[in-house]
């Protein structure tokens, strides 16, 4: 049975863990793995000055240009992967696309700054994502 991995990714954070463990998770066990990257949406001050057309197009070229690193480093080692953009905000979209897609498993890997001021307020985004799967019931692995 080959399991749903979502390998969240952002600019952000330093994705290079969070390879290296979807290359193990690869080497173990058939995998499937969704790469997934969630653009903030523009609010509506922005929005009134560009089309909407224009609005997608930018999300989805920079959402392309997260993509394209890691889906480069994990192709070279074999793993096959599937690209997304979503439009949202972080860790309910990933929590969605994860019940969306079955996911057993998302990585995110270690943050930046656990001792930022929004991580001690609100938590990490994984303890966000979890707090949210555990919410819907979903039964989902965040490492």
């Amino acid at each position: 049975m080959v399991r749903n991995v979502l390998l969240p990714v952002s600019g952000e954070r330093d994705m290079q863990w969070a390879i290296d463990y979807v290359i193990g998770l690869h080497r173990q066990e058939p995998v499937r793995v969704h790469l997934l990257s969630v653009q903030t949406p523009f609010n509506g001050h922005v929005r009134m000055f560009f089309k909407d057309d224009d609005i997608a197009a930018f999300h989805r070229e920079d959402g392309e240009k997260e993509l394209a690193p890691v889906r480069q480093a994990l192709e070279q080692a074999g793993v096959l992967c599937v690209s997304h953009i979503a439009v949202g905000y972080s860790a309910a979209t990933i929590a969605e696309f994860a019940r969306q897609y079955h996911c057993s498993r998302i990585v995110m890997g270690p943050q930046r700054d656990p001792m930022s001021v929004s991580g001690l307020l609100l938590g990490g985004l994984a303890r966000q994502v979890e707090q949210l799967l555990r919410a819907a019931g979903q039964a989902c692995q965040v490492v």
